[in-house]
């Protein structure tokens, strides 16, 4: 069957359907596979499903969840993973949660931290990520997942910005062309854990519409959010008071002062834009 091509006549959804029966209803899908692979169906048709460990789908597959399915596949084919799913079916929503299964996975072994915890809720829900995770990676790890997570109540949605455009404008805040980007800068800051509060975010959001002002009137640089607050990068003080003439032993009094700072301005997704400020008397 598989050397005449009889399956090249199979429309999609029917081999689609079998693949579904064969994760979600058998106890074993690792059987099936090693079936498929010796009759050739791997080979011919399905090159994606080598090198995969077989006991890993078993043990994922009785929680009846496609995606994890698919993902746990995807771990070890993860450049591949998309090819064999549109073999099967066409469906964004399966596929893009695969990817971000996958992507996540493969990112948490090389290991993580609290703020990426919070950026994989605005992907995947964190309580289906970790019931994964731990069905493929163990334990460890998982119950520092579940506590930034819970600690920052992304556990089963997304995490929930601080602050919003309404309350904004609820507190007196003039709505301008910046408010949305500098309110999604906001956000990317509390991912990044430097704001935690509603307090943190106002000054987050006061710091960065001073910024855009400063840049509007110097050369209309463009917009960038601080990150951190500026701090002095560099700083050279100079204060000459007179100049020797060695040629008639003579002292011309200078009475100069010269202080130059340079400011840098931490701003997201731009690294350090420095500001120059020099004084002179």
């Amino acid at each position: 069957m598989v050397d005449s091509g009889s399956l090249d006549e199979l429309p999609r959804e029917r081999v689609y359907g079998e693949f579904k029966k064969l994760f979600l209803k058998s106890h074993r899908p690792s059987i099936g596979i090693e079936l498929m692979r010796e009759i050739g169906v791997i080979d011919r048709y399905f090159p994606e499903l080598k090198n995969i460990q077989l006991h890993k789908l078993d043990q994922v597959s009785k929680y009846g969840d496609l995606r994890f399915i698919f993902a746990t596949i995807g771990i070890y084919n993860p450049t591949v993973i998309d090819i064999f799913i549109q073999k099967l079916t066409m469906e964004r929503r399966l596929r893009a949660d695969v990817k971000n299964f996958v992507d996540a996975i493969l990112k948490f072994r090389d290991g993580f931290r609290a703020k990426d915890v919070r950026e994989l809720s605005t992907r995947v829900r964190v309580d289906e990520f970790l019931t994964l995770y731990r069905a493929l990676n163990g334990s460890k790890g998982a119950r520092y997942i579940k506590s930034v997570a819970k600690g920052s109540k992304a556990f089963k949605t997304a995490l929930k910005p601080i602050i919003s455009g309404k309350e904004l404008i609820s507190l007196g805040f003039r709505p301008s062309r910046e408010f949305s980007t500098i309110l999604r800068e906001i956000y990317e800051a509390q991912i990044e854990g430097s704001v935690r509060d509603m307090d943190g975010a106002l000054n987050f959001y006061k710091r960065g519409v001073y910024l855009v002002s400063i840049f509007r009137k110097v050369g209309k640089l463009g917009i960038y959010q601080l990150e951190l607050p500026p701090f002095v990068f560099w700083l050279n003080l100079s204060y000459p008071i007179g100049s020797r003439d060695d040629t008639f032993g003579t002292v011309e009094l200078l009475a100069s002062f010269d202080l130059s700072l340079v400011f840098a301005f931490p701003c997201v997704g731009h690294g350090l834009f420095l500001v120059l400020f020099r004084f002179e008397w």
